[in-house]
């Protein structure tokens, strides 16, 4: 399903007349496999931005922009999390600027709500098989030492402060049980950055 918002996404924008040049390539990848080496369920690739933000100033220099995005199965463990990075590197090496979106990693999202719904039940806080998860795939990354590695630690204490915040109070809102699942996806982002950091990207 992510691919066919994504697409319906950039498909919408053409409706509303928003600025996505005529260069927009888009490329619909199918699911991966276990004997598949992963792919992005995305690429646009575009002389300018079509996601721009306050980090990432449009190019004035024609450098051609390429989203990419990663589902839960890319990135679900440190050899598929090496092999999206060789990915990326390969298009910073055609002389592409990317703007990677990853899915959280194999199972986090089932895990960060069944997290909140024991929270809710029981008064119970159990973060364990995330923090379990991301930190042997830090091991295995060689991640330990990066300062973005701190980064994934604090956000999953901060997950887990908000998780002990339903526990407290009996409630579990559609917003905090969004922004429970939001977690899954800025671990894998700052998983594929630290990555990225120790390749020198």
């Amino acid at each position: 399903t992510d691919n066919i918002s994504l697409a319906m996404l950039f498909r919408a924008m053409l409706i509303l007349g928003h600025a996505v040049p005529a260069a927009v390539a888009l490329a619909l990848a199918p699911s991966t496999s276990m004997g598949r080496r992963p792919q992005p369920l995305l690429m646009v690739a575009t002389a300018e931005p079509v996601v721009a933000d306050a980090a990432s100033p449009p190019s004035t220099d024609g450098t051609k922009w390429v989203v990419m995005k990663f589902g839960g199965s890319s990135v679900r463990d440190a050899e598929r999390i090496q092999e999206v990075c060789a990915l990326i590197k390969g298009q910073i090496a055609l002389g592409a600027r990317p703007h990677v979106v990853c899915s959280a990693m194999g199972k986090t999202t089932n895990n960060l709500l069944a997290a909140a719904d024991e929270a809710l039940v029981s008064g119970q806080v159990d973060v364990s098989p995330i923090r379990e998860l991301h930190e042997e795939t830090a091991r295995t990354l060689g991640l330990l030492e990066s300062p973005t590695y701190e980064e994934i630690c604090s956000l999953i204490d901060e997950c887990e402060q908000t998780i002990g915040g339903v526990a407290l109070l009996k409630e579990l809102s559609a917003r905090t049980r969004d922004r429970v699942v939001s977690y899954g996806e800025r671990l894998s982002g700052r998983m594929v950055a630290a990555c990225l950091e120790t390749q020198g990207v």
